[in-house]
């Protein structure tokens, strides 16, 4: 019956979404548990990591929510391990999609990108609850969550990647909306 398609299309969609984020937390507790870094540093196509990063946070969003690409990075290329970039803006969305939850189809997050004067700027804001002073002044710590649910690594991931990368990543703006920013030396 259609009906049946349907939900079996669904429940597919569902477990997709769910090995993502499997495969997610498992990189993400692979790479704390390593202290070098282990791989081949190329150089990686801004655009499509971006893009990659937000074509998997998309399909977590309540619905109406609006995701809004702001990305001025055509022909831009990152000297980085592969996957490096997507996996520090996807821990980005991450978090602001768990900020915004109570929201729903009001929900608004925007990735913005572009070069300023030899840099990657790449900022996520979101419209969600904002951080507490305390949760601001801890939030790259290592195992810090304001959720019970989180390993509490996605922001200092972000922050380790940036500072590896000769870069830095602050939280711009801890009230709502709050804005992560990080940037990247865009050098060869």
């Amino acid at each position: 019956a259609p009906s049946d398609d349907a939900a079996v299309q669904s429940l597919l969609a569902d477990l997709g979404t769910g090995l993502d984020r499997i495969s997610q937390t498992i990189a993400a507790v692979k790479a704390f548990a390593r202290d070098d870094e282990v791989g081949t540093f190329g150089f990686v196509d801004v655009t499509d990591e971006l893009r990659g990063a937000i074509a998997i946070a998309r399909p977590t969003l309540p619905e109406g929510a609006r995701l809004i690409e702001k990305l001025r990075t055509d022909g831009l290329a990152l000297r980085s391990m592969p996957g490096q970039l997507r996996q520090a803006v996807t821990n980005l969305l991450s978090n602001a999609v768990e900020a915004t939850a109570a929201r729903g189809a009001e929900t608004q997050i925007t990735v913005y990108a572009k070069a300023i004067e030899g840099r990657l700027m790449v900022s996520v804001t979101d419209n969600g609850v904002g951080l507490s002073p305390a949760a601001e002044a801890s939030a790259f710590k290592a195992f810090y969550t304001t959720r019970g649910k989180g390993l509490g690594l996605g922001l200092h991931l972000v922050d380790r990647f940036a500072t590896r990368q000769g870069g830095q990543v602050r939280v711009v703006s801890a009230s709502s909306p709050t804005i992560v920013e990080f940037s990247l030396p865009l050098k060869a």
